[in-house]
């Protein structure tokens, strides 16, 4: 029999477990009925990765499970055995997670040694204004300090997710901006992959307002006039 200390901090630590339970199933309500599950899955899980919090109320009650030894009643070493596959699918998971973790390091230093290469030329080129994808955008401007500035456009050209918009206009004001997309699609995403809009609006510019050049597989169109 527990006393009545025991009891209360038991009590205690299960409504805290139901309650992070609660509020994880809530979230993934919400990420249910968005967007985010149809409109590229793969890049909108990292909003799921706050539910990473709840893992302890999950374990918990596997593990008291789990560690029983040798059980009698039926019902007890189904409960047992369960929690036990369970725990092992979660461990397996975990290091399977790890590996392929792992495994991207080398890939993501590249990407980091191209996009750092990508603003060394831009700014030897004295480029510092540019319309580009949402997923190279912010990432230039914050590796570059904000020597760089771009405005989103999606894959039509229109302006479209422009967190701070201060950048897209200071972008839109200078008439001599020029053009950024990815040669790769997999650098972005579906809705703003903007080369194939961009190759059919250069070909009706008049020669020599823009200059093509292909940089670290993006796509530059440089305005040339003075």
């Amino acid at each position: 029999m527990l006393n009545e200390v025991e009891y209360h901090t038991l009590l205690v630590r299960r409504i805290a477990q139901l309650l992070m339970v609660g509020g994880a199933i809530g979230a993934i309500v919400v990420f249910i009925h968005s967007t985010g599950p149809f409109n590229q899955p793969g890049y909108h899980a990292r909003y799921l990765i706050g539910l990473l919090i709840i893992l302890p109320a999950l374990i918990d009650p596997l593990w008291s499970a789990a560690s029983r030894m040798k059980p009698q009643a039926i019902w007890l070493r189904v409960r047992v055995y369960s929690s036990r596959f369970i725990l092992a699918a979660v461990a397996v998971i975990l290091i399977i997670g790890t590996l392929i973790a792992f495994s991207e390091v080398p890939k993501v230093q590249a990407a980091n040694q191209h996009r750092n290469h990508l603003i060394t030329q831009l700014e030897s080129m004295g480029i510092t204004h540019f319309y580009t994808d949402y997923w190279s955008c912010y990432s230039l401007i914050f590796e570059s300090q904000e020597k760089l500035l771009c405005g989103v456009v999606n894959h039509h050209l229109n302006p479209s997710h422009n967190r701070y918009p201060p950048y897209y206009t200071i972008v839109r004001a200078d008439k001599k901006s020029s053009w950024l997309c990815p040669k790769d699609p997999n650098m972005t995403t579906t809705e703003y992959d903007c080369l194939d809009w961009l190759e059919k609006r250069m070909a009706k510019q008049p020669p020599g307002k823009y200059k093509r050049y292909e940089i670290d597989n993006y796509v530059l169109y440089r305005y040339m006039l003075n």
